[in-house]
């Protein structure tokens, strides 16, 4: 199992597989949150992000998740 967490898609996670074999589920976020206070900056990966590392993980089972918390932050 993978569980992305609050994660930005970069390279480096392409290479999980190879270095931990099969992924049998992976849980990615999907929620793009941006922080607003930071020049609204992106800091989770979005549910494009999200489609493109489940075609490099490759796991049995992929899982979306997450949501924005408009306003708050």
């Amino acid at each position: 199992m993978y569980f992305a967490g609050d994660t930005m898609l970069i390279l480096e996670l392409g290479e999980i597989p190879e270095r931990l074999g099969n992924i049998s589920l992976a849980l990615l976020p999907t929620n793009g949150l941006h922080i607003k206070p930071a020049g609204n900056m992106q800091v989770v990966m979005n549910a494009q992000e999200a489609a493109e590392l489940t075609a490099m993980l490759k796991p049995e089972l992929a899982v979306a998740g997450g949501r924005a918390l408009e306003g708050i932050l």
